[in-house]
């Protein structure tokens, strides 16, 4: 968005075309994780480069409204990032081992968020909540057999 002085005190926010051409992009990638380089490899093939800098300052600005998700796998090279999709809420799982992310859909995380709200006074951002810890298949690795 940029903003756009009238007069003094008086600014309009109007949505560039930049910006709505990453979040097309983002919407139409629902439920994979890209990065920084492949949105802009994306733009570049399609004749309509857009620069790194913006690219970035989009992100950080869609990430903030809540509209995309940013994710730090372990030992990956930067950051990757997904599409919000409100139609199908989740809690999202990253491996502390191997940086898998993993979406789950379940119904006893919205009576946790209900609980936290009505008996804690917290109200959780569900768009932005991520668990952290072991996966399946590297807890089986790690575990001795019995």
């Amino acid at each position: 968005m940029k903003t756009i002085f009238k007069s003094e005190g008086e600014c309009v926010m109007y949505k560039t075309k930049q910006r709505q051409d990453l979040l097309d992009f983002m919407r139409s990638n629902v439920g994979q994780h890209v990065s920084i380089h492949q949105i802009y490899q994306h733009f570049k093939a399609q004749g309509k480069p857009i620069g790194l800098t913006t690219i970035y300052r989009y992100i950080d600005k869609l990430s903030e409204e809540g509209l995309i998700r940013k994710y730090n796998a372990a030992g990956a090279n930067g950051a990757s990032y997904e599409y919000v999709d409100e139609e199908q809420p989740r809690i999202s799982f990253q491996c502390d081992v191997c940086g898998k992310i993993e979406h789950i859909q379940c119904e006893n995380f919205n009576h946790t968020a209900q609980h936290m709200f009505e008996d804690h006074g917290i109200r959780l951002n569900t768009r932005k909540t991520i668990f952290y810890g072991e996966c399946h298949e590297c807890g089986e690795r790690t575990t001795p057999n019995k």
